[in-house]
């Protein structure tokens, strides 16, 4: 059950949001659940890509839609690939746990479920290792200890095929 403030976040179909949220407020939890969410159920990625395909006033054929919905890749990264271990793995596979046929790749640090969709954390403190894979959505934890071009010049092009969404999320220190 998510946390209080987090259930406009749980429910938003925009590419963008901004959490701020103090320390143990549950972000890194509300925003695994909401990667999983995103890669077990085709319904709602169907709702969110027609909602933002009306919104941007693009064409949905079904062939196009068919394209964006196949194999979807999910991306929660850290300013480092150690930090993204530590604070994100153990919580991303007990959520994985509760999801039928997931299987949990521990040297990738990604869990894979039914129909070729994928959670996977990564670092951003070698953002070439990022460039090229096509993310339907993102999660940047801790994005003010990130470099400053990590989104602009690379991941933001990674999302950009797919319609793709993006958290950025940290803390006020």
């Amino acid at each position: 059950i998510p946390r209080k403030w987090a259930r406009p976040y749980h429910h938003a179909w925009q590419r963008f949001h901004v959490l701020v949220v103090h320390r143990r407020g549950s972000k890194t939890t509300s925003t695994v659940q909401n990667l999983q969410r995103a890669a077990t159920d085709n319904e709602w990625e169907e709702r969110r890509l027609r909602h933002l395909c009306e919104y941007y006033k693009l064409p949905l054929t079904q062939s196009y839609l068919r394209d964006l919905m196949r194999h979807r890749k999910y991306g929660h990264v850290y300013p480092t690939r150690v930090q993204a271990k530590i604070s994100v793995w153990d919580i991303l596979k007990e959520a994985a746990s509760y999801a039928k046929d997931a299987k949990i790749n521990e040297s990738e640090l990604r869990v894979d479920y039914p129909g070729g969709h994928r959670v996977q954390l990564f670092g951003a403190d070698e953002p070439d290792k990022l460039r090229g894979p096509a993310f339907s959505g993102l999660v940047l934890d801790e994005f003010g200890m990130m470099q400053p071009n990590v989104y602009s010049e690379v991941l933001s092009k990674n999302l950009a095929d797919h319609l793709g969404w993006v958290t950025f999320v940290g803390t006020i220190k």
